[in-house]
């Protein structure tokens, strides 16, 4: 019994301690990716280069003057539709989360482990029909 408690014990102190470092390992990562982001009020105010149009005194348009040709469309005047179509093409469940999506991450860290092992196995490298020398009958 005495085996059985001095056991769980070093299991629970090797877990506190390999999640103590993971915590330090993820708050270390978080800080150096995070150390160069813009400040979020900067970004609030974020207002993109848009063209310079000159017009003529009829409402013409004569000439259009940038280095990138933007045109800026408030989001009201987006269709919800068109919306829609941009969060289903990148992030279908982006309105569910909170910027980062934990199911989507872990999907993606089985399924890398899933192809790491899959890759792992020994493999014969043949050439290809199209590589291999032809031989004339």
């Amino acid at each position: 019994m005495l085996r059985l408690l001095t056991a769980l014990a070093r299991l629970a102190l090797t877990l506190l301690v390999v999640a103590l470092f993971g915590l330090a390992l993820g708050l270390w990562a978080l800080d150096r990716l995070a150390g160069d982001l813009p400040d979020h009020q900067r970004l609030a105010a974020y207002e993109p280069p848009t063209a310079t149009r000159i017009h003529a005194g009829d409402g013409r348009l004569l000439a259009e003057y940038a280095r990138e040709k933007r045109v800026f469309v408030p989001i009201a005047m987006i269709p919800k539709r068109l919306q829609d179509a941009f969060v289903a093409a990148e992030d279908q469940h982006f309105w569910h989360h909170i910027g980062l999506d934990p199911v989507g991450i872990a999907r993606a860290l089985v399924e890398n482990v899933r192809r790491l092992q899959e890759g792992s196995g020994r493999r014969v490298r043949r050439p290809s029909p199209s590589r291999s020398p032809r031989t004339s009958s």
